[in-house]
């Protein structure tokens, strides 16, 4: 018997070896994907979790030495025209953030300051008209996302464009979904209506954005329909003609444009939703006696929750992550619409690629926060709506099963 075991064993560990060999091309096929996640994916986010935490200092040798304020007086010309004059007044020496040798910028841990600080001492890095660095003391003060009103703007401008966009395009999606899907109606030719809706979402959003943005030009047809029609001046006091812009306008534009592009996706997420309900049910509550809207409420709608929260999630994610659009229609120097269209994805590309105030270098460390703190509100609504959304009436059963079983083996115990 002895002599036999290993005779036996051997095929075994052969038939191992060839499907473990087998399965090593599974793995390289697969590889691309996960090599292109971590490299694209995964590192930009755990690389902005890190930076939201850190300053950037820029290695410059007059970091921590004498700096010099630039104080401006206004002087006069002979003819009387003002003038900018400089006077270098030196400052106190500050402590200094020291930078290895050959470092161009080292990122150091502030902590929370970049979400919210309040309190005194020596602020961010910034320059002065010599184009020296230096580091400026405030008493009580308040700095980070969280403490800057024009940031909370911006969130509030960017929720409000994505709910007046989203709440018709879920309604008219949903609406349309029934109809194709009620044997009663049969609506005629809905493979060609289908395509025509979903159309829209084919199309980049750049591309739709600049569309809109020429038929909202001053020669454009809505400045011509609005000019006609009374709601704007043909031409104003100076001649020009008057910029049909506004919050109202500009914004429900962007909101229009959301709402025009994705209804039809959604349209088809719900078609595909309502038509994997049992269709023994609609004929049970048509035997019931219940008509169209009674059905709707009671048997479709409940049924495609899972769905609605979906859409609804997704459509969160989407709508607070607004850029393409919103610059292309509002990002030309030119553009009347900028203003009305600040979004946090624009606002955190600005602080990103632009020299700001808080310091002599791209605040990456601001705008990582202003992201981490995006992500964290994603995160937290969309729990909120997964929470709200949810099927009270199966937990409520789950509930009762339980207590019974619990009853149930209490009195199997006691016997």
């Amino acid at each position: 018997m002895s002599n036999s075991e290993p005779t036996a064993a051997a095929p075994v560990k052969r038939r191992r070896r060839a499907r473990l060999e087998k399965s090593y091309w599974g793995y390289i096929f697969i590889a691309p994907f996960f090599i292109a996640y971590l490299l694209f994916s995964a590192y930009p986010i755990f690389s902005t979790f890190f930076y939201a935490f850190t300053f950037r200092v820029t290695d410059n040798e007059e970091i921590g030495a004498l700096t010099y304020e630039a104080v401006f007086e206004y002087q006069f010309n002979e003819d009387g025209t003002p003038v900018m004059q400089g006077n270098n007044q030196k400052r106190k020496k500050v402590d200094s953030y020291p930078v290895e040798d050959g470092n161009w910028s080292e990122f150091r841990f502030v902590g929370l300051e970049n979400f919210y600080f309040k309190g005194e001492g020596y602020r961010y890095w910034k320059e002065d008209m010599e184009g020296v660095l230096y580091r400026e003391w405030q008493d009580n003060y308040s700095s980070g996302i969280i403490a800057d009103g024009a940031w909370m703007d911006i969130f509030a401008n960017t929720a409000l464009i994505w709910i007046v966009g989203f709440i018709p395009q879920i309604g008219l999606a949903l609406l349309l979904a029934a109809w194709f899907t009620d044997a009663k109606i049969r609506v005629r030719g809905q493979g060609f209506f289908k395509v025509i809706f979903y159309m829209p979402n084919i199309m980049t959003a750049a591309t739709i954005g600049y569309l809109f943005f020429m038929f909202a030009m001053p020669n454009g047809p809505f400045h011509i329909i609005a000019q006609n029609i009374g709601v704007i001046a043909k031409a104003t006091a100076d001649g020009s003609a008057e910029q049909l812009a506004g919050p109202i306008f500009s914004r429900g534009m962007v909101a229009f444009i959301n709402f025009w592009m994705w209804f039809g996706n959604t349209m088809i997420v719900m078609i595909a939703g309502i038509l994997g309900i049992n269709p023994s049910l609609f004929e049970a509550a048509n035997i019931d006696g219940a008509n169209g809207k009674q059905v709707f409420w009671g048997v479709t709608v409940p049924l495609i929750r899972p769905i609605l929260t979906f859409n609804l999630i997704q459509s969160l994610i989407g709508g607070l992550q607004m850029f393409d659009v919103p610059t292309v229609i509002g990002g030309f120097t030119s553009s009347p619409h900028g203003q009305y269209l600040r979004t946090i994805m624009i606002q955190i590309n600005n602080t990103a690629y632009e020299v700001s105030s808080l310091g002599a270098g791209k605040a990456f460390g601001y705008c990582s926060a202003a992201a981490v703190l995006l992500f964290m509100i994603t995160v937290v609504l969309s729990i909120v709506i997964f929470i709200l959304m949810r099927d009270r009436s199966e937990s409520k059963f789950l509930k009762k099963q339980k207590k019974l079983m619990k009853l149930q083996a209490q009195a199997g115990g006691a016997h």
